[in-house]
């Protein structure tokens, strides 16, 4: 409907816009005032309608062409439209003008943000500051740079003086969580939101924070009451939902995490999104009977809402279908749907190396080989695109393809203990075993772990006196 555009303003604003409107449009008669055109300005700023934005500040310039507060705003309508410099040189002369202007610094504050400029824009906002008005805004704006620039301390500081000066903007509160998460501290998170919660026990985004930061803590149970608490307040917080599954899924208990994904289902704007989760909860059981149906399910709702311009989404499904395929022995449905994902991955080379193992299992290995080869040409700076082709090339017993591979790979690459394993097993293999120990000491620096690859890979060597006696002593290490 025409007026959902005034949902969140009052009558006022309303008639201010309609009678500008209608002056404009239909050549009648009227005058406005300026702190009227301001607020007609404002309107069309807020809602994004740059183009009756423009038409307000070109009626506007002509009533009043030396009003600063009309000049600021086509400053802010430059900024919308990224003519940064335009806006600057406004926001410049204004501020030439008049230096103790906090409206004109909190535009500085904002365009310097605009344009990666953190620094510029904390000494802005906080002059912005000065006046003591809309304390919550400023402080908040000046949080969100300190945490561009990774100075997550400040950052918090600022986001709880935002809170404090009264702001209920969850993007704060989030912020807040995100600072704490960044400085690896949940338990300083989940004291802070537990006394806000005390504090304001209805706001439903203090709950959810709160719920994270006992998650992360691990502390399952108190994050499942904590979100409930949120849901309590606000039955259609899907996020709650869905972070409810992550909480059950983490504690062991996958089923309580799928009823609880199917309760979010009401309130999901994106239902393919739940259908997704739901079949991946499964598929993370095993139960890819069970998973699959909740897969097509997703891809059904997807065609429907035509959301096939989403790729990660569309992408994370064809895989998740093509290991529900491979699992229940489709050979050809799974590589039907790994090709499909590989059109729209956002991580073409790890579908690829899914498609050459999928090929490798089934014999047919001229495909494996050019997927596989595929990954390295997509991302050739990849450790494990390389590792994957060399442990490749061992199992079809191709060594000196594969020394050839690893060569190749440990000069493109940088994780020296994966391609010291690799070496290890090629030249066990080609019987050099000089070379073979020396990699082999390089391998084992790094843990246990590569032990268990390098076995993988070439088994025979746990069966070598004096190459077991060295990965017995690194397993007691």
């Amino acid at each position: 409907m025409l007026n959902d555009r005034f949902k969140d303003y009052d009558d006022e604003v309303r008639t201010l816009v309609n009678e500008f409107e209608n002056t404009i449009l239909k050549g009648q008669s009227h005058f406005f005032d300026t702190d009227e055109i301001e607020v007609i300005i404002d309107f069309y700023l807020e809602t994004a309608d740059l183009d009756k934005m423009e038409t307000a500040i070109l009626y506007a310039e002509n009533l009043y062409p030396g009003s600063a507060e009309v000049r600021l705003r086509r400053s802010h309508l430059y900024s919308a439209r990224n003519q940064f410099d335009q806006s600057l040189a406004i926001l410049s002369d204004l501020e030439r003008k008049d230096p103790t202007n906090t409206d004109v610094a909190y535009a500085l504050g904002a365009l310097y943000s605009m344009t990666d400029h953190p620094e510029m824009a904390i000494a802005y906002f906080q002059k912005a500051a000065a006046d003591g008005y809309m304390l919550g805004t400023v402080y908040a704006n000046i949080a969100d740079e300190y945490y561009k620039l990774n100075r997550y301390d400040d950052a918090a500081r600022f986001y709880k003086k935002a809170v404090a000066a009264g702001s209920d903007d969850h993007h704060v509160l989030l912020g807040l969580l995100d600072a704490y998460s960044d400085m690896d501290q949940p338990e300083a998170a989940a004291d802070y939101f537990r006394k806000m919660v005390e504090r304001e026990p209805y706001s439903h985004y203090a709950w959810y924070c709160l719920a994270e930061a006992y998650y992360t803590l691990g502390m399952y149970e108190h994050a499942i009451d904590a979100f409930e608490y949120a849901i309590a307040i606000d039955k259609t917080f899907f996020d709650a939902y869905m972070a409810i599954a992550d909480c059950y899924e983490d504690a062991g208990q996958p089923l309580k995490a799928v009823e609880s994904l199917r309760r979010s289902l009401d309130y999901a704007e994106h239902k393919e999104v739940v259908s997704f989760a739901i079949g991946s909860v499964y598929l993370r059981m095993n139960n890819c009977e069970a998973a699959l149906p909740y897969f097509k399910q997703a891809e059904q709702e997807i065609r429907a809402t035509a959301l096939l311009s989403t790729p990660l989404l569309v992408s994370d499904l064809y895989a998740s279908l093509a290991d529900c395929y491979r699992a229940m022995g489709e050979y050809y449905l799974a590589v039907q749907s790994a090709t499909t994902a590989l059109t729209s991955s956002p991580d073409p080379a790890r579908v690829l190396r899914f498609l050459g193992s999928l090929h490798e299992e089934y014999g047919e290995h001229e495909q494996a080989e050019l997927a596989l080869r595929g990954a390295i040409e997509r991302e050739p700076e990849a450790d494990e695109n390389w590792t994957s082709y060399i442990d490749y090339l061992i199992r079809a017993g191709r060594y000196a393809d594969a020394l050839d591979q690893a060569l190749q790979g440990a000069a493109a690459a940088d994780d020296g203990p994966q391609f010291a394993i690799r070496f290890a097993a090629i030249y066990f293999r080609l019987g050099q075993r000089n070379s073979m120990f020396h990699f082999l000491l390089v391998a084992l620096q790094s843990g246990s772990e590569s032990i268990d690859t390098l076995l993988t890979l070439c088994p025979e060597m746990a069966d070598d006196p004096e190459v077991g006696t060295l990965l017995a002593d690194a397993r007691q290490r």
